[in-house]
């Protein structure tokens, strides 16, 4: 690529938007994770409750916990980062998942992306 063409290149994605994006996804897994405890509180809550299953309630209770200090740790993060470039491709790979990586990186895909919150792609 030229120099022109590389000036004239739509930018690629920034440390600063690569972490807002993840502190959205760290919010969305906190959302799911508080429904789903909701959900299996009013399940067990209609039958005794034994050690082990409160404590399964209490260690979910705890990812959520954790999935929402995460999210707001890395919005902080994001705003006091300067804009710099980062290797994207690197980025995706260190990802995995393509529609992870797609919401993270941001663009046309990741718009798809969310279009589709809250439905599940079956493996």
């Amino acid at each position: 690529m030229t120099a022109a063409a590389a000036a004239n290149a739509a930018p690629g994605p920034t440390v600063r938007s690569v972490l807002e994006r993840l502190s959205a996804e760290c919010v969305a897994i906190g959302a799911g994770l508080s429904d789903l405890q909701y959900l299996t509180g009013t399940i067990v809550g209609a039958a005794a409750a034994d050690k082990d299953t409160t404590v399964a309630l209490q260690e979910l209770d705890r990812l959520t916990q954790t999935a929402e200090a995460a999210a707001r740790a890395l919005a902080m993060l994001a705003s006091s980062v300067p804009m710099e470039p980062l290797d994207e491709r690197a980025l995706r790979d260190a990802i995995g998942l393509p529609s992870v990586a797609d919401r993270v990186l941001g663009g046309p895909a990741a718009e798809a992306q969310s279009a589709l919150h809250g439905k599940t792609d079956f493996f």
